[in-house]
């Protein structure tokens, strides 16, 4: 048996090496791969999450305004022509955040519901404002009750995330 020239073995040993390099080099590509779409998933559970939160934290001034006015109304004020535009200018706000909320993409369906729901239940009756501006603290009181509803629901739905 002979051993050959140099430039053989040479030869052989380095396409031995670029073989096992090339294995390393794809290995590592999958690993760094499976990583990445682990930080990505991560990343995206994380903005859902903070997503949640800002809509917990805005049917929580919807629920807080809503107190807020009735309590005014309670007390023999807030039957104004102002007191009422200011409070439909609060709700429009607060509404207007959590359509923009809605729209972000990867919610899950029942968190687009409740947010839904709230847009929906945090609207005031303007034919019962035009007919009695007192109404104006029992449709308060209502939205913030409708509010907290709401505000748990989403609050479920994200502890059943965790």
């Amino acid at each position: 048996m002979e051993l050959g020239t140099w430039a053989d073995w040479v030869s052989g040993i380095g396409s031995l090496a670029a073989s096992g390099v090339a294995l390393f080099i794809a290995f590592r590509q999958e690993s760094v791969a499976k990583r990445k779409e682990r930080i990505a998933e991560g990343e995206r559970i994380a903005s859902v999450a903070r997503v949640k939160e800002e809509a917990i934290r805005i049917l929580a001034d919807l629920e807080a305004q809503g107190a807020r006015f009735s309590q005014l109304v309670d007390f023999g004020g807030g039957q104004s022509g102002t007191a009422i535009r200011d409070a439909k200018e609060e709700l429009d706000g607060l509404r207007s955040q959590l359509s923009t909320l809605q729209a972000f993409p990867g919610l899950p369906p029942r968190v687009i519901a409740e947010i839904g729901r709230a847009i929906h239940d945090s609207r005031l009756n303007e034919s019962d404002l035009a007919h009695s501006p007192s109404s104006l603290g029992f449709q308060m009181r209502e939205i913030a009750e409708r509010m907290k509803k709401r505000r748990e629901a989403i609050v479920e739905a994200q502890l059943s995330v965790l």
